[in-house]
């Protein structure tokens, strides 16, 4: 599943993402780009590619036509399977959500600190689905982060009912698709009022 269709699947229970398009040529990405106003990222398409930062398929920060053109140039010399053009999120905390169904236990909800350091620093709670708030709240303060979910240096403290609904949300989805092996939500980007899933990627169980 193409990363526009895992966030219009993940949307659909209750976990947004920001603006996006999906671009088949560069004149619609040129054209997706200008039309949001502001800063965006362009991506690769390609579901085969599942770590996309990784192989230069992802380009933050894109505000010039020029600046455009070479984040497809180097898009293109890894994938010809389209470009996804979507609005840049402001500044937040980061967090990861996953689910898979666990062969052994069932549906089951990863929940911890995110970003492309989230596996280096492995600082994440994992609990049986459905969840409800208050295990959610457990799941947080058992971080060893978890001083980040409250007030921060100055920080805004994060949206904490915004992140009980996404798990919430999340533990429905991977309870209710038997067929999806697993889910990975990273970053999640949660605000003072608010959060977006800045990626999604959904793997597709095994046929049996």
């Amino acid at each position: 599943m193409d990363e526009d269709a895992a966030k219009a699947l993940i949307a659909a229970y209750g976990i947004p993402a920001p603006r996006r398009s999906v671009c088949r040529s560069r004149a619609e990405a040129e054209a997706a780009r200008a039309a949001m106003g502001g800063a965006v990222a362009a991506k690769t398409l390609d579901p085969a590619i599942l770590h996309k930062s990784d192989v230069g398929g992802v380009h933050l920060g894109i505000a010039t036509a020029g600046g455009l053109a070479r984040a497809l140039d180097a898009i293109d010399r890894v994938s010809d399977s389209g470009y996804l053009i979507e609005e840049m999120a402001p500044d937040g905390l980061d967090l990861i959500l996953g689910a898979r169904n666990d062969p052994s236990f069932g549906p089951t909800v990863l929940l911890g600190l995110g970003g492309t350091a989230a596996e280096a620093i492995d600082d994440v709670a994992v609990a049986l689905a459905p969840l409800g708030p208050g295990e959610i709240d457990r799941m947080i303060d058992s971080l060893a982060g978890s001083a980040l979910f409250g007030p921060w240096r100055g920080a805004p403290t994060p949206d904490r009912a915004a992140i009980r609904d996404a798990a919430i949300g999340l533990a429905r989805l991977i309870a209710e698709h038997p067929g999806i092996a697993e889910i990975d939500i990273n970053p999640v980007r949660v605000f003072a009022q608010g959060l977006l899933a800045l990626d999604a990627l959904i793997v597709p169980g095994r046929a049996s």
